[in-house]
């Protein structure tokens, strides 16, 4: 009986320095993934902040670039208003006041 603790014994005391040490490396690989993975969450949330704040920032373009496309529109459309109007007096003045003026040109040449 006394032999086999001694057997058990010798076992745990060369077995346990050994256990002991891949404990430690195993211990020391999930410590090193933990702050592998930390600076990797600190780094992914730093981009996120980052490219949160550039989407603010290019929502805020795109709104100035909506208002100033709607005032472009806003102009366009008078001014092809304004270019129907000229047309319109362009037209009268071809169809009306040209023959008219015609009209008294010829008769103040008569009279001369």
């Amino acid at each position: 009986m006394i032999t086999r603790f001694i057997k058990f014994f010798t076992y745990l005391f060369t077995y346990l320095p050994t256990c002991s040490k891949n404990h430690q490396r195993a211990l020391d690989a999930m410590q090193l993934n933990l702050e592998t993975e930390s600076r990797n969450k600190l780094e992914a949330m730093r981009v996120k902040k980052k490219l949160e704040q550039d989407i603010n920032d290019l929502e805020m373009t795109l709104d100035g670039v909506n208002k100033a496309k709607a005032e472009t529109e806003r102009n366009f459309k008078k001014y092809q208003q304004q270019i129907r109007d000229l047309q319109q007096v362009k037209f009268l003045l071809c169809t009306e006041v040209y023959p008219l003026s015609q009209s008294l040109v010829i008769r103040s040449l008569r009279y001369y």
